[in-house]
């Protein structure tokens, strides 16, 4: 495949968004309103020495295409001026507390965790393990006190303090939504790509990486003249890097254990979508009309409502009109004989033990993944091109 590296050239719609004109051209604007309310609400406040510009990304950049997004991904890039690259790991981790805290006492968002930094040896706490190099999770007592606690493999207490690792690794925050407009509960994930400049004006990645342009519409157009100096500052990924990314993400998700043919097809999406080959584009699109593709919200509904359910923190009608949604969902999408079964379940998941409804949860996710990934591996096995492309990528045996 053709996957030259090519500039990064942005452009602007009538509307105000910004960013490459095939990602552009894929973002359907009737709910740019919403969208943009959101985004402001949980955006880095900017401030001396922090600029930042935030951009819907992944399947809520691609509403056209992709009319039953799972969650709402934000990404933003932040850039941080600081004398050294400590104090703007620091600041960093400043500007996603004072986030939080801005967000807390929103109405229709309820924080979940944030992700900063890397675990610097094999950690466990409580029952949860950890490998070095995976990302920390902060919930909110950590960020309160800035600080949490791990044992290392001999038992012994390790602090972590918020900010103080030497790489940021993947940097993230997530909140649930819930959405009265259309009485739907979900994910509001924000990455964030943070670069530090230094006294004499170099730019540098603090994850060592700036992520490459291709996925981003950005909402705010009096952001553009900062993303395009960005773009002068530090050279992203180029093309190439792109596709082979999402190229090894597409071995990932069709092999055997680790199969989501859901997300097979979106990065195969991706990769047609901006290396021009428009009848693969085309027909990717005609498969994310279908009913079947709708139980690719299910997932990540049910995840969002499990720290919901239970709690008064978000509107409960909006709760209600939620797994409403999810049985009608079923109902109309879902062909397996145990659908009544999985409607009942779904509807009692409120009056369930914590324990019981997280067994429950995830059945209905397994169950519905599952459907959703055989029929898009089906359709796909039958595009001679796109499964000839899948097989090239797959693992040689050994």
């Amino acid at each position: 495949m053709d996957n030259g590296d090519d500039a990064t050239v942005l452009t602007a719609s009538e509307e105000g968004i910004f960013g490459l004109q095939e990602v552009v051209a894929d973002f359907d604007v009737a709910e740019l309103q919403r969208l943009r309310e959101v985004a402001r609400a949980v955006r880095t406040v900017e401030q001396p020495g922090v600029r930042s510009a935030i951009a819907l990304a992944g399947s809520a950049a691609q509403s056209k295409f992709q009319l039953f997004p799972g969650d709402c991904d934000l990404f933003e890039r932040v850039h941080l001026q600081a004398p050294t690259r400590e104090a703007a790991l620091k600041l960093l981790a400043a500007t996603m507390v004072q986030t939080v805290a801005n967000v807390f006492p929103h109405p229709t968002l309820q924080f979940s965790e944030i992700k900063l930094g890397l675990h610097p040896a094999d950690a466990q706490r409580g029952d949860t393990l950890f490998r070095k190099g995976e990302p920390i999770s902060w919930a909110l007592a950590d960020l309160d006190a800035r600080a949490l606690t791990v044992q290392n493999a001999d038992g012994d207490a390790i602090r972590l303090d918020l900010g103080g690792q030497e790489n940021p690794g993947f940097v993230k925050l997530d909140w649930i939504h819930a959405d009265a407009f259309r009485d739907r509960i979900v994910w509001v994930s924000k990455v964030i790509d943070a670069t530090w400049e230094a006294p004499d004006g170099t730019v540098t990645p603090l994850d060592g990486i700036v992520d490459s342009f291709y996925q981003e519409v950005y909402l705010e157009d009096e952001t553009r003249p900062f993303v395009e100096q960005l773009i002068d500052k530090v050279t992203p990924s180029g093309l190439g890097q792109y596709v082979g990314q999402l190229e090894k993400e597409v071995r990932k998700y069709s092999s055997p254990g680790h199969e989501n043919y859901g997300k097979v097809a979106k990065r195969l999406y991706n990769i047609y979508r901006i290396t021009n080959k428009q009848d693969q584009v085309l027909r990717l699109r005609e498969l994310f009309d279908e009913p079947a593709a709708r139980l690719y919200q299910v997932q990540a509904v049910i995840y969002a409502m499990q720290p919901v359910l239970g709690g008064v923190r978000l509107d409960a009608d909006v709760v209600k009109g939620q797994l409403e949604g999810v049985q009608d969902i079923l109902r109309d999408c879902y062909t397996g004989p145990d659908v009544d079964e999985l409607v009942a379940l779904v509807g009692d998941l409120p009056d369930m033990e914590a324990e019981a409804r997280r067994a429950a949860m995830d059945r209905l996710a397994e169950t519905t993944t599952r459907a959703m990934s055989e029929y898009f591996k089906t359709e796909l096995e039958r595009d001679p091109v796109m499964a000839a492309y899948i097989t090239s990528l797959a693992p040689t045996p050994e």
